[in-house]
């Protein structure tokens, strides 16, 4: 009994650290597009007049809509 305890707590760890990974790789896939976004002098003077970081992400999905770039 304790060995399938022992198995569904170390599968519950290797699922939380999969989405610790996978929420790490997405904060620093948007963080590249950012980035990528500002080295435009017209996006950068968009994203000036963003107040907050959901505002930002609407900007982003706005770019995803209208075909800009994707990284």
């Amino acid at each position: 009994m304790l060995t399938s305890m022992q198995s569904n707590a170390e599968v519950a760890v290797a699922d939380n650290d999969i989405l610790n990974a996978r929420a790490q790789l997405s904060g620093l896939n948007t963080l590249k597009w950012v980035v990528g976004v500002l080295k435009t002098v017209k996006n950068r003077k968009d994203f000036a007049r963003v107040s907050s970081v959901e505002t930002m992400l609407c900007f982003r999905a706005e770019a995803h809509y209208n075909g800009g770039p994707l990284h």
